[in-house]
This record gives structure tokens, sequence and C-alpha cells, in this order.
């Protein structure tokens, strides 16, 4: 294997790279772009020139474009890439659209709705975070203001002890090739504070709703640092399984 190795601002983290390469046979080349390795702090976003002129073999530290994987608009996009490709796998996302790209889609779907239980949609920013800019769309109205992503809720969702939740799980993916994924044993269950409910004068009730941090901290009924033990024989206990 050869590599090419561009200097990094640290300069401890470098000496540590290179080392680590010499004690494992992997030599350096002058040429930038023929390396089976490239490790640098060089922005990948920014650099079309070095996505361009990399070949396919190449393992390379850091992701392309990582940071748009955070936007909802984006990722959604990626999901749509994928299904087409690998529909048995790919099946586990609810209906969305994205403005402004589907802004003709999104006024044929919303012309004539009304929100019923059964038929709730929620919009998301496309970069949001904290709660922040969730709402119910009400009408066709709410969704042509909608800058994000519209996506179908789901209305029937697992409960414990009448309140929404999701787990935090945390892994490692220390090798591409070959893949090697490590599961962290524990995690955490984050629970709405409020009951959940699908009374339509409730609706606007974030935290019943909403389990994130921000929005239901310091909130009666908040619970944050279940064990993963804990958190199997409630959601056993509640008819689920897991």
């Amino acid at each position: 294997m050869v590599y090419s190795h561009i200097t990094l601002d640290n300069k401890f983290h470098a000496v540590s790279i290179l080392h680590l390469l010499k004690e494992n046979n992997i030599s350096s080349i002058n040429d930038f772009y023929g390396p089976n390795l490239l490790y640098t702090d060089i922005d990948y976003q920014t650099s079309k020139e070095l996505i361009s002129n990399l070949n396919k073999y190449t393992l390379f530290r850091g992701t392309f474009k990582g940071n748009d994987l955070a936007l909802k608009n984006f990722a959604y996009y990626l999901y749509l890439k994928m299904k087409k490709k690998f529909p048995n796998d790919f099946n586990y996302m609810r209906e969305s659209y994205f403005m402004p790209n589907e802004i003709n889609l999104i006024k044929e779907k919303f012309k004539n709705y009304k929100q019923t239980k059964n038929n709730l949609w929620l919009c998301k920013l496309a970069s949001g975070s904290l709660g922040i800019g969730i709402y119910f769309i009400k009408n066709y109205t709410d969704s042509l203001k909608c800058n994000g992503i519209i996506t179908k809720y789901i209305h029937n969702p697992h409960l414990l002890n009448n309140k929404k939740y999701h787990l935090r799980l945390y892994l490692v993916i220390t090798s591409i090739i070959p893949l090697k994924i490590y599961l962290y044993e524990d995690g955490q269950l984050l629970k709405a504070s409020h009951n959940y409910t699908l009374d339509l004068n409730k609706i606007d009730d974030i935290q019943s709703y909403l389990t994130n941090t921000h929005i239901n901290e310091n909130k009666d009924g908040y619970i944050n640092d279940t064990s993963i033990k804990e958190i199997k024989e409630l959601i056993n206990n509640e008819g689920g399984k897991f």
C-alpha cells in the first residue's frame, strides 16, 4: 500500500500518523492523486478538484460533504436514491416532500388538505435542531410556508406509560473495508414529558410529540438516564419487542 500525506495543523498528530504508517510498511509517494490512502486536514466540502481526481480505490480520512447528512431534506433525497437501488432495504421512512424543489408536488398534495387524526403532516426546518421550527400542517397555506421538509407523521407510535419516546444508541465505525461496527452496550431513553394525544385541539403541545432533551429537560415525567436493560424491560412490558 502507498499513501500521500499532507502536513496537518497539529504537528504531534502528523508525527503520530507518519509513525503508524511506517510501522505498517506503508510507503509514501509524491503523487497527490495516486495513493491508496489520503490523510489530510483539507476541506473536502470545497475541494472539487480533489474529489474529481481521486481514484475509486482511495481510502481517505473524513467524509465528503458529511455535514450535508445533517440536512433533513438532503438526507431524504439520498434515502430516495438508495430506495430506488435497494427497495427491499430502504423502506422505513415516511412519505416526505422538500421545499423548494418539490413545490409543485406539495401544491398538488395539499390543495384540498384537511387535518385529521390519521392524516397528520409535520413541517421541519432542513437544518433545524432543538425542536425549533417544527409544526403540524393544518391547511394548504401552512404547507406553502414550510421552509424545509414536510413529512407524514406516524400517528400511532409505540408508547411507554402513555408517552412517546425514542432511543439514542451509540456506535463506533473502526473500519470501512472490511466493515467493523461496535455498538455501545448502553444508551438513552428519551421520553416526552406530556402524555401523547391525538386531540386536534391540543396538537400544538410540542411536549407531547417531541422527545428531544431541549424541549423536555427539567419537565416532570422526563427520563433521559434509563439503562438499556431497563429500556428492554419497559418496552417488553408495554407490549413491544426489544
